[in-house]
């Protein structure tokens, strides 16, 4: 059960970064892409070194963190559809959105600040040049 979580969790993680990083490219606000391509492996990293943590926490169910998290996901997807140029602020706050929606699905309220580190990290792409 828990490895077909983590795959779900995976695959999101994935598409909303690559819907990030191909918005950034598109919009050709190539500096940004750069920076995000490093933050995003960075915040990667991080996730790799805690990955034991996420197994802990893999049992734990909280409707309401998780419904909370979706409607954050699904508030980017849409968010994402209309985005018109690389001006508008909606794609330096995406990924932090991002973060905590699969934060706030993957381990829920109560062990969101075991990933405070990633968390800060996708906050600060939200910073222009």
């Amino acid at each position: 059960m828990f490895k077909r979580k983590l795959f779900g969790l995976i695959i999101i993680a994935t598409g909303l970064v690559t819907l990030n990083m191909t918005l950034l490219w598109k919009l050709g606000d190539i500096a940004h892409f750069y920076m995000s391509l490093v933050f995003w492996l960075a915040v990667g990293s991080l996730l790799w070194d805690k990955q034991d943590i996420l197994k802990q926490s893999g049992g734990k169910f909280d409707i309401l963190s998780r419904v909370a998290g979706t409607i954050l996901i699904a508030f980017i997807l849409f968010k994402s559809a209309i985005v018109s140029s690389k001006f508008d602020h909606f794609l330096r706050i995406a990924p932090f959105l991002s973060g905590l929606g699969l934060g706030l699905i993957a381990v829920g309220f109560q062990d969101l600040k075991k990933y405070w580190r990633e968390l800060v990290i996708l906050f600060f792409m939200a910073f222009p040049v």
